[in-house]
Parts: structure tokens; C-alpha cells; sequence
């Protein structure tokens, strides 16, 4: 058994013993299905995507995604004060537009 003394009312009080928790296994990271497409399952060319499956459709974290909408940076539809959706077609588009070839190494 533990004492712990409180120092302002100078008593003593007992804490009742508990038996250590057994370990808890490490906690495994559950692997996230691959996006194939950014259109849904029906094959829908008007498909709707959020902040969160943008980000992982194009690896652009949300914060940053917030920040290009904030900045109309990005083409997305605000439904409502808060509610932001984008169109697969269209951000497909919009990242073949931003596509940038690799420069071919300088001859010395």
C-alpha cells in the first residue's frame, strides 16, 4: 500500500493498491483502401468530394485545401456557409492544367 501525505491538511490518506493494467498491444495503423478513381462506385462523372477525400485523391493536406478555397485557388461549389464539395471532373481538369514538365538538365 501507497501513503500520500497532503501537504495543506497535513493527513495521511491511503490509496487503495490496483493491479497494473496488462500491456495493451501496440496499435496498428489500419491500411486506407486505394482510391482507384475519383468518381463514385456508379461510375458517375458528376461525382461530389469532400475536404478529406480530395486530400487523399491528390495528397494535398486539408488545411492547405482550406487555404486554397479561402483563396479561390481551387474550383469547388460552396452548398452552404460551411458545406464545400468539389467535382472530380473538374479538379481533374484543373490538375492537368497545372501540369508542370520536368526541365531537361543544363549542358556544361
Amino acid at each position: 500500500m501507497r501513503k500520500r501525505t497532503d501537504a495543506k491538511k497535513k493527513n495521511t490518506t491511503r490509496l487503495a493498491v490496483v493491479p497494473d493494467a496488462p500491456p495493451t498491444p501496440a496499435r496498428v495503423p489500419t491500411p486506407t483502401a486505394p482510391v482507384q478513381d475519383a468518381r463514385s462506385d456508379r461510375g458517375d462523372e458528376r461525382a461530389m468530394l469532400t475536404y478529406a477525400t480530395l486530400a487523399r485523391v491528390t495528397g494535398i493536406r486539408v488545411g492547405t485545401l482550406y487555404a486554397m478555397v479561402c483563396r479561390g485557388e481551387i474550383p469547388h461549389y460552396r452548398l452552404a456557409p460551411r458545406i464545400v464539395r468539389f467535382s472530380a471532373s473538374e479538379i481533374a481538369a484543373w490538375m492537368s492544367r497545372r501540369y508542370q514538365p520536368a526541365r531537361e538538365p543544363v549542358a556544361e
